[in-house]
């Protein structure tokens, strides 16, 4: 497959992003004021440090549970340093009951105003070799036992697109809420380089755009996906523009095959307030993605027509 590059501009970016209606317009050079993009929803669910278990341990099972919450439809973030207003899972060590385990209770978030009980769970303590299959395990349990339950019908859209406006798919895509049993996979990796909560935003708005588009996303490797998707961003120096701090934010979406080959890159730039993307990204991850998802979809849907069809 030769490689694909897909550029996309401003000026393209601006009409996709103008079918959003009253939303802002994070890249558009005129809208350079103070814009809301913390909207209440958009909230991450912080998953606080785990107590006694091995430190590499702790790390890989919060990834781990963050990784499941997000499956869930739950936007979720393992943090060491949570903010103080965020809600979070916190654990905390109990006596283990033999030797070799160790007890840990967890809780939740209220829920509707009302608080949620505590859940003890006892988690053996495995060979260093077993700790990334472990915390798969562990983490569909612990999800389970705090009472986050994957959707009976996932979302045919991002749950950060709260005004119920999404860019206009390309025409040539499906449309369904629901993944058919033989939609094609594809691994949305970990986004890199947004800093505060961009990571998790853009990689769960593309999770729910690719969604839109008919595909069936996944975010681990071991799901079998035959393309990926990853998104690296690129934050320049702070800058005046006007009376406003600006900083130039430079976002490429690369896809790959099952064997790592470049089938095409995606590339989004402009300018930005420097003190909104530092505090939340909230609808801009959604935007951003709206934006990108149709030139990604496009590229794996001209790379598998070279292959057979998915497998159920």
């Amino acid at each position: 497959m030769s490689r694909t590059s897909i550029r996309v501009g401003i000026a393209i970016l601006a009409g996709l992003l103008a079918t959003a209606c009253s939303m802002p317009r994070p890249f558009d050079h005129t809208n350079t004021g103070e814009i809301e993009l913390g909207a209440p929803g958009t909230t991450l669910l912080c998953v606080a440090p785990f107590p006694a278990l091995p430190p590499e341990l702790a790390q890989t099972l919060r990834g781990a549970l963050a990784d499941e919450l997000v499956r869930r439809e739950i936007l979720a973030v393992a943090s060491d340093d949570c903010p103080p207003a965020t809600p979070r899972i916190l654990a905390w060590e109990t006596p283990a009951p033999s030797e070799g385990t160790v007890a840990l209770m967890l809780s939740r978030p209220p829920k509707a105003g009302r608080s949620i009980p505590p859940v003890a769970v006892t988690l053996p303590v495995p060979e260093p070799e077993l700790w990334q299959e472990a915390s798969a395990r562990w983490a569909m349990m612990i999800a389970d036992r705090l009472g986050y339950r994957p959707p009976a019908i996932p979302s045919a859209r991002s749950p950060l697109d709260l005004a119920g406006r999404l860019a206009a798919p390309s025409a040539a895509l499906p449309d369904s809420a629901t993944p058919a049993p033989t939609a094609e996979k594809v691994l949305v990796e970990l986004v890199d380089g947004a800093g505060g909560d961009g990571n998790t935003l853009l990689r769960f708005a593309m999770i729910g755009h690719l969604r839109h588009a008919g595909f069936q996303p996944v975010v681990k490797a071991e799901d079998g996906a035959r393309f990926a998707v990853k998104g690296n961003v690129e934050l320049g120096e702070p800058q005046m523009m006007g009376t406003t701090e600006v900083r130039k934010v430079r976002i490429v979406w690369t896809v790959k095959d099952a064997k790592g080959k470049t089938l095409g890159t995606l590339e989004q730039a402009n300018a930005l307030p420097a003190a909104t993307i530092a505090r939340a990204w909230g609808k801009a991850a959604d935007l951003i993605a709206a934006a990108a998802a149709p030139g990604i979809a496009d590229t794996v849907m001209r790379a598998r027509a070279d292959l057979p069809p998915p497998q159920p």
